[in-house]
C-alpha cells in the first residue's frame, strides 16, 4: 500500500485530485491520510503464525555434481585435432 499512497501524495502535491480504491481494512489509514477511499476487494492482514522460512537446501551428490559438469552437458564445443595429425 505505501508505494501507492506515496504516488496518490505526489499527483495530489502536483495539484490533481486523488481518490483511491484500497482493501476494506485500510480505508481508515487513508483516510486518515487526507485521501477519499473506496473499499474494494477483500481484508488483507499480516500472517496469522509465525513468518515463512523456506525449506533447507538439499545437497547435491558428487555423481549428481559430475554429470551436470560432464563433457555432454558442456556449452564449450569439443577441441579440434591440430593440424595435420589424423
Amino acid at each position: 500500500m505505501q508505494p501507492v499512497v506515496a504516488l496518490a501524495a505526489e499527483v495530489r502535491r502536483r495539484g490533481h485530485d486523488v481518490r483511491l480504491c484500497v482493501p476494506p481494512n485500510f480505508i481508515d489509514w487513508v483516510g486518515g491520510l487526507g485521501f477519499t477511499a473506496t473499499p474494494i476487494g477483500i481484508a488483507m492482514r499480516q500472517p496469522a503464525g509465525p513468518p515463512l522460512r523456506r525449506p533447507p537446501r538439499r545437497r547435491r551428490s558428487r555423481s549428481a555434481r559430475w554429470s551436470r559438469t560432464s563433457r555432454e552437458t558442456s556449452s564449450t564445443p569439443p577441441r579440434r585435432p591440430p593440424r595435420g595429425a589424423t
